[in-house]
């Protein structure tokens, strides 16, 4: 979450590559484990956010939009962490 909110700056391009990358990987590897535990719901959205950030068949916003969807990626994540932590309260 902290390299999206830094991404927010203005920094050389590699770093916003680089982003794309971890961000797909973080997101593919969520959406794996969301869908062994059978929660289609976070598989697609998490599937979605990777396909937006893939670095390999890039999806062209310009900065302003990137902005916006950098923060609503944080978001999601926070989103996600919350309902994960609801999700192993309940199996305690």
């Amino acid at each position: 979450m902290a390299a999206l909110a830094v991404a927010l700056l203005e920094l050389p391009y590699g770093y916003y590559v680089l982003l794309r990358l971890v961000v797909c990987g973080v997101c593919i590897h969520l959406a794996v484990q969301e869908n062994n535990a059978g929660r289609t719901g976070w598989t697609w959205v998490l599937g979605a956010v990777a396909i937006l950030y893939n670095p390999i068949f890039r999806i062209h916003l310009n900065r302003d939009i990137w902005s916006v969807v950098n923060i609503a990626t944080i978001l999601l994540f926070v989103v996600h962490m919350r309902s994960m932590r609801t999700v192993s309260k309940q199996t305690l």
